[in-house]
């Protein structure tokens, strides 16, 4: 029953986002040997020890170290995976405002290209000749901003594929905790929401 049991958890991938540090003292478990393990937290069931892989966000990543906070591999999306309207609606825009608009025709004109990132994005509003310069600056703005929150891969960076979070008998942890679910942006969801 033991080899049984053992085969079964090697086939089993469990994922999970990570809001807040409890769940992340929670990956840290029982250390064996140096090895990262979580707990089964099923009531009356014997513990099992199942290796973790913590993501951190890549633009969180050398902090979380410096900090003494045992993380496994940076985190980073394709900003090319991105369309318009996540970009709109992740800026809190309506459809038919002009930051919007322009964010649409510039996405739009980008999509032709296999791989972009943020300073593509804000170079192409820069040389955009149908918006005024005051909605280019809200729109840079914009994307500046969304550049520091570390999420986002550069072109020459390599983007989290899905099958690099889903490992047969692991668990893999994002840790989200840096980013507030409540405030103008929210990144968790983004993220939730494209993973």
């Amino acid at each position: 029953p033991i080899k049984k049991e053992k085969a079964v958890v090697a086939t089993i991938t469990t994922f999970f986002f990570s809001p807040s540090k409890p769940m992340y003292a929670i990956s840290q478990g029982i250390k064996t040997n140096g090895e990262k393990t979580i707990l089964n937290l099923v009531p009356k069931a014997n513990p099992k020890k199942i290796p973790v892989k913590v993501f951190a966000p890549q633009g969180h990543f050398k902090k979380y170290q410096e900090r003494g906070i045992v993380v496994d591999v940076p985190f980073a999306l394709k900003v090319s995976d991105m369309n318009a309207e996540d970009w709109i609606l992740l800026f809190g825009l309506d459809m038919i405002n002009p930051i919007a608009v322009l964010i649409e025709r510039i996405i739009f004109r980008l999509k032709n290209e296999e791989n972009y990132d943020i300073s593509g994005i804000i170079e192409e509003i820069k040389n955009n000749p149908n918006a005024t310069q005051n909605e280019k600056n809200t729109a840079i703005s914009m994307f500046e901003g969304a550049d520091t929150w570390g999420i986002f891969a550069s072109k020459n960076e390599n983007e989290t594929k899905i099958r690099d979070l889903l490992n047969p008998g692991e668990t893999s942890i994002i840790d989200l905790s840096v980013y507030n679910s409540i405030g103008a942006f929210n990144v968790r969801a983004l993220v939730i929401g494209l993973v």
